[in-house]
């Protein structure tokens, strides 16, 4: 709270952070046990990037973990080696959505630089964030002799704005179902500028309906056979949040993107009852 009071280090301050809690880093270089796990609605933000550097006790780990609105700013992160990150997701995170007010509101990486050899500056990996997906950076410097400068894989997403990367083996690489959108951005030297391998999953399969005239670009499929209607067996909604939780009688396969439409759904209370989707009558 004060610097008569500080932390000696950055996860001792990390970890006495709740949602909404800046962790101010003054100028040094910081050795920190990792991967430091960032809380949500966290911020880290150092003096300068030039005067913060953060590096970890054990080079083959990441260096930060962030989650949902959580933020690290002004800071260098160096001497991660492969296949370390810099910057990426805790395995298995399942941070509620709702959690500190609004929803995907992605981590945030800005003014940073990554000064490494083979490690990645930032790894997206949408297996290892399954309710968060997504990471937004802006100046970020990218200077990683021999290493990757921002990886996205398993249907992970990366909005980056002013990413430099410099002697990169790979400037930014997405994978089975990765995407990058990209900005004024600029790759330097280095094997590869931009990498894409593989595909996603499967999202959907069906039918074409009817026939489409030439150069026609809206084509409608029909996947009512691979998409069956599904028994909901409860429905659960909170007033205090307007979240309704809704359990379905059998496994539903159902995937981030589909289109889903509840019916016949039955609330009551001490005023009576209604059939959703409800009309009022005029």
């Amino acid at each position: 709270t004060s610097i008569d009071n500080a932390f000696l280090t950055i996860s001792a301050a990390v970890g006495a952070a709740s949602s909404g809690t800046t962790v101010k880093v003054l100028s040094g270089n910081y050795v920190e046990s990792n991967p430091l796990e960032v809380p949500a609605y966290v911020s880290v933000v150092g003096d300068d990037q030039r005067t913060v550097t953060v590096s970890p006790s054990i080079p083959t780990k990441d260096i930060f973990h962030v989650r949902k609105g959580s933020k690290l700013s002004n800071m260098t992160f160096a001497h991660h080696l492969a296949p370390a990150a810099a910057v990426g997701f805790p395995t298995g995170d399942t941070i509620a959505e709702n959690v500190g007010g609004g929803k995907w509101k992605g981590p945030y990486i800005q003014n940073c630089t990554s000064d490494t050899t083979t490690g990645t500056g930032i790894y997206i990996d949408g297996d290892q964030a399954r309710s968060l997906k997504a990471m937004n950076v802006d100046a970020f410097t990218q200077y990683n002799q021999g290493g990757i400068g921002v990886a996205v894989t398993n249907n992970g997403f990366a909005q980056l704005v002013s990413v430099f990367t410099i002697c990169c083996d790979k400037a930014i690489t997405v994978h089975k179902g990765g995407q990058a959108d990209i900005a004024n951005s600029n790759c330097s030297f280095g094997t590869y500028g931009l990498v894409a391998r593989g595909v996603n999953d499967l999202q959907y399969s069906g039918i074409v309906t009817s026939s489409a005239a030439a150069a026609q670009d809206n084509i409608v499929l029909n996947i009512t056979n691979t998409n069956p209607s599904y028994n909901i067996s409860g429905v659960d909604y909170t007033h205090q949040t307007g979240v309704a939780t809704v359990t379905t009688s059998a496994a539903h396969n159902f995937q981030v993107g589909m289109g889903v439409t509840l019916a016949d759904i039955v609330f009551s209370c001490t005023y009576g009852s209604k059939t959703y989707p409800y009309r009022r009558p005029y």
